[in-house]
């Protein structure tokens, strides 16, 4: 068996007004005689918040004029939440003397949705 090579590991993050995410991977080759394997692992994190404000309204006093005003009866909506998600995923590619390939994946995800 010969040694195992490993590139530089891959990452990522970005932030915006909805949430932060982040990924980490490490990727790597194992040459055999007419065998080679290559490999990616890695875990990803994601957090998003969620700010929703806004008005419900029944009873509509004139057919066709769609603004809040023109209706009877008006109920403000609030809604404020966070989404944590954390996953791992891993990759393998298998060839035989570059003729024969069998690739095989796996992901899991978390979720937690969290009140505010």
């Amino acid at each position: 068996m010969e040694e195992i090579i490993f590139p530089p590991a891959c990452s990522t993050a970005s932030a915006s007004d909805l949430g932060i995410a982040e990924r980490r991977c490490w990727a790597g080759s194992v040459p055999f005689s007419q065998t080679r394997m290559s490999f990616v692992v890695g875990a990803t994190s994601q957090n998003r918040s969620y700010d929703r404000e806004g008005v419900a309204s029944s009873g509509q006093i004139v057919f066709g004029v769609l603004q809040h005003f023109n209706f009877e009866n008006q109920t403000p909506i609030s809604f404020h939440g966070s989404q944590n998600t954390v996953g791992v995923f891993a990759s393998t590619d298998l060839d035989y003397n570059d003729y024969l390939f069998v690739t095989l994946s796996a992901r899991n995800d978390w979720v937690s949705n969290l009140p505010t």
